[in-house]
């Protein structure tokens, strides 16, 4: 089950991000599917409830449809952004606990 979900249009006319969501920590995954059109969809983590935002890092840069897992302490917030492309892009993000595999 994903722990956030966007479908429609992220636009990057506004300030071209998600809503921010709590983040328990851990390892996860965020993925991107949908039509990117150019754009460069970014997972960012806020370690100060919002007020600073920062790239996760390039596994979780994307710039064609895919996915990149990520691990991080709990109590952060995460969001998607889109950088680019066209003034609306169509996607679906999720972000996403890693279940383990045994």
């Amino acid at each position: 089950m994903a722990l956030f979900r966007l479908d429609g249009d992220v636009h990057t006319d506004d300030d071209g991000s998600t809503p921010e969501v709590a983040w328990g920590g851990g390892v996860g995954t965020f993925a991107v599917t949908g039509t990117i059109d150019g754009a460069t969809m970014n997972l960012e983590v806020s370690y100060d409830n919002g007020t600073t935002w920062i790239a996760v890092g390039s596994d979780t840069s994307l710039s064609a449809v895919g996915h990149g897992n990520f691990d991080l302490p709990q109590d952060v917030l995460l969001r998607g952004t889109s950088a680019g492309g066209a003034a609306a892009v169509n996607l679906l993000i999720y972000i996403l606990p890693r279940r383990p595999t045994s």
